[in-house]
């Protein structure tokens, strides 16, 4: 199993529903005491990365930095000014700061056990250039509004939320190599999804695995029925499931 040291965490988005809904920052949302976005940084620690980038707005960057300072301690950041280019874009604009063969990238959004992570790790192989995190019987999402793959053996053919027949469904965490930077080339579009990402890696010939989490709890927060459905509904047990994952 490979260690992986490095993260970057994507946090630009304006997360508009749920912010217009609690009137704070969406990463910033309580869930058992701490901030949501200290769930991706607790599980990144826990699998042993030593150094996470945050790819921030400026509108709420600065909080958004201090508060996962004090979660994790190692943190920097770059400003994506422009969030509707987006994650995929945000991705890149990480190209900077990423220094390692191999780092994981997390949505700021999901909170996953940390047990998936090492189930990332163990499939990366130095063949291929992403390893996504995929569940093929997902019990705390809308599988309606997810992006789905379609990964038949483990190979991905495509991703996207528009995918009809898919094998799983993107669970907010993967690992890239920095490879990817070469394959995005300076051709970039004005609006760039991490889906967009992987496909381009697949039509261009390049290895993309699916690592299976399944049996796992992860979930998304999105929208305000999302978050009362983990602060106290059906997706509680993620929560619970997390903390148990981390001894706690």
């Amino acid at each position: 199993m490979r260690v992986i040291r490095e993260a970057v965490i994507l946090a630009a988005g304006l997360g508009t529903r749920l912010r217009d809904y609690l009137g704070i920052v969406k990463y910033l949302a309580g869930i058992q005491g701490k901030p949501l976005i200290s769930y991706p940084l607790k599980a990144l620690k826990w699998a042993g990365v030593e150094h996470v980038h945050l790819v921030v707005n400026p509108m709420h960057g600065t909080e958004l930095v201090e508060a996962a300072r004090r979660e994790f301690g190692r943190v920097d950041y770059v400003e994506n000014p422009y969030p509707e280019r987006e994650n995929g874009y945000s991705l890149l604009l990480a190209k900077k700061l990423v220094s390692e063969e191999y780092f994981y990238v997390s949505m700021a959004d999901h909170i996953y056990q940390p047990d998936i992570l090492e189930i990332l790790s163990r499939k990366v192989d130095g063949r291929a250039v992403i390893v996504m995190g995929g569940d093929s019987r997902p019990r705390y999402i809308d599988v309606a509004e997810a992006t789905k793959i379609l990964a038949p053996g483990g190979l991905v053919q495509r991703v996207g939320k528009e995918v009809r027949n898919y094998t799983h469904i993107d669970v907010g965490v993967h690992v890239f190599s920095r490879r990817i930077y070469e394959i995005i080339g300076q051709d970039i579009p004005e609006k760039l999804r991490l889906a967009d990402i992987v496909n381009m890696a697949v039509s261009r010939g390049f290895t993309v695995r699916v690592a299976d989490v399944t049996g796992a709890a992860w979930t998304e927060i999105d929208t305000p029925s999302d978050y009362e459905e983990v602060v106290g509904g059906t997706r509680r047990p993620v929560v619970e499931a997390f903390y148990r994952s981390l001894g706690l």
